[in-house]
């Protein structure tokens, strides 16, 4: 009912006026389809997936458009955004384009954050509403200590003397109260 209200609105509206109804040359409906490696972590790279499908009355053309996303803090207040990514592909309208967006998340991000999805046109911005984005805090990877050193090894086989062999080792680092270093003969 609401809805044939205002279709007849619009209808006389163009009667009294002459005017016309006009659709946008460019919009578009954005769906998230994944985000990828599932979960997010501070630290590591995000792969968003984006599905956006052109609801406008005009292509989008090969090379003259980008896309990005927008990153937020838990309150919406803008923080970065990726880098915009030229696309090469046709869009004719109804079409849908599914494009990668990658964003490598700063270790210091931990928590609840919102992104929005941008395609960007010569004379126009198009944004997507916000979506959730939940963000594991960063774990440090414990760092493997590489031990150096040098074996000297010498043999005497003389019928002289008895034949002995000796080893030395020399550890640059000293090994830490309760670790040790394990050597195997073949």
């Amino acid at each position: 009912m609401r809805r044939t209200a205002i279709l007849i609105l619009v209808g006389i509206c163009c009667l009294f006026y002459n005017a016309e109804v006009v659709f946008a040359e460019n919009s578009a409906v954005f769906r998230i389809v994944s985000i990828v490696p599932p979960p997010v972590q501070g630290g590591k790279k995000i792969i968003f997936v984006v599905r956006i499908t052109n609801t406008g009355t005009e292509s989008w053309v090969s090379g003259e458009y980008s896309l990005f996303i927008k990153i937020y803090d838990g309150n919406k207040n803008y923080l970065t955004e990726t880098d915009k990514i030229r696309q090469f592909k046709d869009a004719d309208p109804g079409e849908v384009l599914t494009a990668n967006v990658d964003f490598d998340i700063p270790v210091d991000y931990s928590g609840t954050y919102h992104y929005l999805v941008g395609i960007e046109f010569e004379k126009e911005t198009l944004f997507s509403h916000y979506f959730i984005l939940k963000i594991l805090p960063f774990v440090a990877v414990p760092e493997v200590k590489k031990w150096t050193g040098n074996v000297q090894m010498g043999y005497q086989d003389d019928q002289a003397v008895e034949p002995t062999t000796s080893l030395n080792l020399r550890v640059v680092n000293l090994l830490p109260h309760g670790n040790y270093l394990k050597f195997s003969t073949a």
